[in-house]
């Protein structure tokens, strides 16, 4: 069966002297992660005087080479395109992107680098791959474990011990990394039994089906653990079902920081979340836009680092991170500060993209 590329499309421009990026959300346009994502991105663009066009690929790896295809085939090429490839169509995607020789950054990592080895590294076997905008989710997925083990602890959830579930995504690289922290950080705990860890596609209605079906197998399971904050979420729309009081009878957390979860732990309903990736976007416009004037070491050869640190909201550190559920509105702040190309003539020489700078400026933006 051959898929046809559905060109949702939605064309954001602003006043520019004619740089030209495109930004391919890999998913649907509804979508909450991805579309705050998306609207960040589209503030940078602003600040920093680029025409910012969106594709969105509806959440299916052909779907997205199909349309990357599409777009560097087209007359009006884009100067630079920024996206998450997925591992299975990744090879073909970059291939296009060479062959019309037009710079991408990709963002997200939902593959496993080390198995898809004919991509090599950033500017080795792809020159035109300037690099990588990504959180580590390995790292992400084990500071939520210990985070609601630490929580469940301190706040004696139970004195016999703790029995743990995990709510996870898909068999992408991305959610086999993010239980494998999982597991990891709760396997080193002597009084922490591990129940099951089961995927759910991401859907926050099938998390909460899931949720109730573990809870008639294993029991109560003291620490639930979620790969994303809108399964954490499809959690706690069932828990009253069972008559479980969260931060009572069990810890949850999810991963993504979106406003809603954020608003649940300020309520005592969700436990912690972790992330920051919301900004991957943003930091790669930034990057984009300082490589195109042309400052040194933006982009490094071979370079795989995760650039952005991940930060964890908890009821005991709300009051810094609040703002981000209770604000939609990021116009205020001038993303063009976020750039090299300004920083240094205030005499820095590197980026900050910790979370709480980007939260700085985003309180001084509303003050």
């Amino acid at each position: 069966m051959r898929y046809f590329v559905f060109l949702s499309l939605y064309v954001f421009s602003a006043l520019s002297y004619g740089l030209n990026v495109v930004l391919v959300n890999p998913n649907p346009k509804d979508e909450i992660f991805w579309g705050l994502v998306t609207q960040l991105t589209q503030e940078a663009a602003i600040d920093l005087d680029i025409n910012l066009k969106v594709y969105y690929s509806e959440s299916h790896r052909i779907v997205q080479s199909e349309l990357i295809e599409k777009i560097v085939t087209s007359k009006d090429k884009p100067d630079y395109l920024i996206f998450m490839p997925y591992g299975g169509s990744i090879f073909r995607s970059f291939n296009a992107l060479e062959k019309a020789k037009i710079p991408f950054v990709t963002v997200d990592r939902v593959f496993d680098i080390n198995r898809v080895k004919k991509i090599g590294r950033p500017q080795e076997v792809f020159k035109y791959w300037l690099g990588e905008i990504y959180i580590d989710n390995f790292q992400m997925g084990k500071h939520l474990a210990n985070s609601l083990y630490d929580y469940a602890k301190k706040h004696n959830i139970s004195n016999k011990g703790y029995r743990a579930i995990a709510i996870n995504g898909d068999y992408y690289a991305e959610s086999i990394n993010r239980a494998e922290g999982f597991y990891r950080a709760l396997l080193a705990k002597d009084d922490v039994i591990i129940n099951q860890i089961v995927p759910v596609g991401w859907v926050r209605q099938e998390a909460g089906s899931r949720f109730i079906k573990l809870h008639n197998r294993h029991g109560l399971n003291e620490i639930v653990w979620a790969a994303s904050d809108q399964m954490a979420l499809g959690v706690l729309d069932k828990v009253a079902q069972l008559g479980l009081v969260p931060n009572k009878d069990f810890v949850i957390g999810g991963i993504d920081l979106i406003p809603e979860a954020i608003q649940a732990i300020k309520d005592n309903r969700m436990t912690a979340s972790v992330g920051g990736h919301f900004l991957q976007g943003v930091w790669a416009l930034v990057k984009v836009y300082d490589y195109h004037h042309n400052i040194a070491d933006v982009f490094v050869k071979g370079d795989t680092k995760p650039l952005i640190k991940a930060s964890i909201i908890d009821r005991d550190n709300m009051d810094q991170y609040y703002i981000l559920a209770k604000t939609k509105d990021f116009s205020g702040i001038n993303f063009n500060e976020f750039t090299l190309s300004h920083r240094k003539l205030n005499g820095e020489n590197e980026y900050n993209f910790d979370l709480l700078h980007f939260i700085e400026k985003l309180n001084a933006s509303l003050s």
